[in-house]
């Protein structure tokens, strides 16, 4: 296995994103998806990657919704 394969699978057990490990190791996520597509996670590491997530999406949905309060009416 190569050196940076099996690093990136540790980093994904850990719960890193594909984001994550792409930063830390410049592998693409199109080859990061291709590695992991059939990885089963363990539940700690779905966890991390979920909240991570949703934390996400709850940020960018606060963001629009201040662009959209600071817009005036037309």
């Amino acid at each position: 296995m190569r050196a940076d394969r099996s690093a990136a699978t540790q980093l994904r057990l850990s719960g890193r994103s594909y984001t994550e490990i792409q930063r830390r190791l410049g592998i693409p996520k199109s080859t990061l998806a291709g590695w992991f597509g059939d990885l089963i996670l363990p539940a700690a590491a779905q966890a991390r990657i979920n909240r991570r997530a949703y934390q996400g999406s709850v940020a960018a949905l606060l963001r629009l919704q201040a662009r959209r309060i600071d817009v005036p009416e037309a």
